[in-house]
């Protein structure tokens, strides 16, 4: 196909045969009635100020908080695509928007917030000069101010400024503006070209299956593999919600029944070896761990407990719930963030067991206790901590030492405790010696337990050389073992 250049002003060969602009046979912007009601439309809107992409990124950051910035990206990014309003106007055959409805402005905290602040309560959008944009009402100005107040100390801005030295801060933006850092240093990098040729030739299916098998590929060896597995997971989650967002398009459009249905097809049908979905009398309360939902979670096991016995939810509808969640985790259709608030709504549900089975004085539900720790020298304990959540979950009781643990508190407790498994966490290269040396520890001290080790630097091979019993690659298969062990 020939690249063709034009200005629409209807002085180039191009707009001539295609119509654009004025002066080319008619007296209108285009000869076409659908083009210029279109275009009158457009310019009769107002020029409105949109909260809901502030509102709807803004709430997925304060949810994902704890994750990885590209993680961060991609869920508000998903968040803003399932959940922005949609129009389809009258006579419109290229449909999407960057706000709603068309021609309001988006707000992005992300980047700065500071400027935001100061003009809506000292320099009006729609006293400007130029550009004036206009808030719809008092409640949406007091929500724009609440939600930027939450993002002071998180954006762009903020990271810059607290990187640049003294003078450097006084000869940029925020200073003198002796060097202009400009919409870099406010605004982000958008100048991006998507391949297009790539993208019709893969479709978002083929990009998808590219991700995940470069995401299951990946030598955990590699220097780079915590950030390769953050971007490949933060392209999926990107992927699928464009996916979503399409299809949501595509249900608010006539189209012909086979088209309807296609689509139906698409949306309910389970993939090729698919975990099965939570079914039977306890789906409710399964669905609701999966979707990671902590207050419905509790509530509906307080409801059930009016006619099950505590440990029945355990093992019926908690266990096989996490079970679910867990081999979902195992074949990527779900992540570490899922997987973690899962756990987290589990938990508000073992709560309320455990506090039915206080009242009716039947005493512990534990399966069996376990001590966790991470080693002398390493202070990272979040993969520990979901490993502490999901053992809770599935019913064990968990000793957790915390991080940066000497070994002889570590000896000490198993001991004391008598405590026949002990997990172990190390994040660092440089602690692994502090690992090997607790696990020699705990053999010379003659104790009875058994050892499983975890964390990013470790290999099956290397855990079996410093003497410990089991390597776990994640918290799903520290659970795994720990139910082997006790029996459960």
């Amino acid at each position: 196909m020939a690249t063709v250049h034009t200005t629409a002003r209807g002085t180039e060969p191009y707009d001539k045969v295609y119509c654009l602009g004025y002066q080319v046979h008619h007296e209108d912007w285009s000869p076409y009635p659908r083009i210029n009601k279109l275009r009158q439309t457009f310019l009769d809107r107002g020029y409105d100020v949109d909260v809901e992409r502030l509102r709807l990124v803004t709430e997925s950051y304060q949810q994902h908080e704890h994750l990885p910035e590209k993680l961060k990206v991609a869920y508000a990014f998903e968040n803003v695509l399932l959940h922005c309003g949609i129009e389809i106007y009258d006579d419109d055959l290229i449909v999407g928007e960057i706000a709603s409805p068309v021609k309001s402005a988006p707000i992005y905290p992300e980047f700065s917030v500071n400027w935001i602040l100061d003009e809506v309560q000292n320099h009006p959008f729609e006293e400007r000069e130029h550009d004036q944009f206009y808030i719809r009402n008092e409640k949406e100005k007091q929500e724009i101010l609440d939600l930027c107040s939450w993002w002071k100390g998180r954006t762009l801005d903020d990271y810059i400024n607290v990187r640049l030295d003294d003078d450097q801060l006084k000869g940029s933006e925020a200073g003198k503006k002796i060097y202009q850092t400009n919409l870099y240093h406010y605004a982000g990098t958008g100048h991006l070209a998507v391949d297009y040729a790539r993208l019709m030739r893969l479709g978002f299916d083929g990009l998808l299956k590219q991700a995940k098998q470069k995401l299951a590929a990946l030598d955990m060896h590699d220097p780079e593999f915590c950030t390769k597995r953050e971007f490949y997971q933060a392209v999926i989650i990107m992927h699928s919600a464009v996916k979503k967002y399409i299809e949501r398009y595509a249900n608010r459009v006539p189209a012909s029944a086979a088209l309807v249905q296609a689509v139906q097809n698409a949306q309910t049908a389970p993939a090729a070896g698919e975990t099965p979905e939570a079914a039977g009398p306890y789906a409710p309360l399964m669905q609701a761990v999966e979707k990671g939902l902590k207050g419905e979670a509790a509530a509906r096991t307080r409801a059930l407990l009016e006619e099950k016995e505590p440990l029945e939810l355990v093992d019926e509808a908690l266990i096989p719930a996490l079970d679910i969640v867990g081999a979902k985790y195992e074949k990527g259709t779900l992540f570490l963030p899922q997987l973690l608030q899962a756990a987290t709504a589990a938990q508000g549900a073992f709560e309320e067991i455990k506090t039915a089975i206080a009242q009716k004085g039947e005493g512990s539900a534990s399966k069996g206790r376990i001590v966790i720790a991470t080693v002398k020298g390493d202070v990272h304990d979040i993969g520990k901590n979901i490993v502490r959540v999901i053992l809770e979950n599935y019913g064990f009781e968990v000793i957790d030492l915390g991080r940066d643990v000497p070994v002889e508190t570590v000896v000490n407790t198993v001991r004391e405790k008598d405590v026949h498994l002990v997990g172990l966490s190390a994040l660092m290269t440089t602690t692994l010696k502090s690992m090997e040396e607790t696990i020699r520890a705990l053999h010379d001290a003659k104790l009875d337990c058994k050892i499983m080790v975890g964390g990013a630097v470790l290999t099956p091979e290397y855990a079996k050389k410093i003497g410990a019993d089991w390597y776990a690659k994640d918290a799903k298969q520290s659970a795994d073992i720990a139910k082997e062990f006790f029996g459960v």
